[in-house]
């Protein structure tokens, strides 16, 4: 198995672990933010909205989980 996709596989059993100890998994992806080529492109006022409304939304969570933009 290709390290990638190990790595695929032990996220996604680390994830469903989440909601059993009652915490929310925030993950924030670069996609979340401006890019270009794959790297993030800093613009500090966006980020910092782009990592508030994440937050935001875990904190608004009632059940615990994984908050996350991507599928």
């Amino acid at each position: 198995m290709l390290r990638g996709a190990q790595r695929k596989l032990y996220d996604a059993r680390e994830a469903q672990k989440i909601p059993e100890n009652g915490i929310n998994l925030v993950i924030i992806d670069y996609r979340d933010f401006d890019h270009h080529q794959g790297k993030i492109v800093r613009i500090p006022e966006r980020d910092l909205l782009v990592v508030s409304e994440l937050l935001g939304r875990a904190l608004r969570n009632e059940r615990p989980g994984v908050i996350a933009t991507i599928g």
